[in-house]
């Protein structure tokens, strides 16, 4: 028995564009219980919940101390 359980796809190749200027970055597309089931916890701000998922609205995002 599982007590959770999670699915990503890696990597995935994205855009991001800061001050007029856009980088290409690598990150992985997750399910909304990736964090919670591997027990990570945010720093600042928060993480993925069910009410998320929502076909067609913009997606959210999760930063690393890497990326920022």
């Amino acid at each position: 028995m599982f007590s959770a359980t999670f699915a990503y796809v890696a990597p995935v190749p994205f855009g991001v564009a800061l001050g007029g200027h856009t980088e290409r970055t690598w990150g992985h597309l997750v399910t909304p219980s990736y964090f919670t089931t591997l027990g990570v916890r945010p720093s600042l701000g928060r993480l993925f919940d069910s009410q998320d998922e929502h076909p067609g609205q913009a997606p959210n995002v999760v930063i690393s101390h890497r990326f920022w």
